[in-house]
């Protein structure tokens, strides 16, 4: 977990809109700020070196991120919804 996060005191939900973040990098990166199945996703793609990166948030808690050279849909479809619900409990 990035460190910058421990410097919040409590949890703040608004924090963690996906579609609010803005990121800066490198030109031959793309950034795509999507809804996907209902959650809000943010990719980061980079196919000049075969890096993608997407990431959401599962029930305002928890930070999913897949990175692989696969494209963004490929990268979704490996995410195993029924073992995230195994995180239901700790909501």
């Amino acid at each position: 977990m990035d460190r910058r996060w421990f410097r919040f005191k409590g949890y703040c939900p608004k924090l963690f809109d996906a579609l609010k973040f803005k990121n800066r990098g490198s030109v031959e990166t793309e950034y795509v700020y999507a809804e996907h199945d209902g959650y809000k996703t943010i990719a980061f793609l980079q196919p000049n070196i075969k890096r993608n990166n997407i990431r959401f948030i599962y029930n305002n808690r928890f930070r999913i991120s897949i990175e692989g050279p696969d494209s963004a849909d490929v990268l979704w479809s490996y995410i195993d919804f029924e073992n995230l619900k195994k995180l239901d409990q700790f909501n």
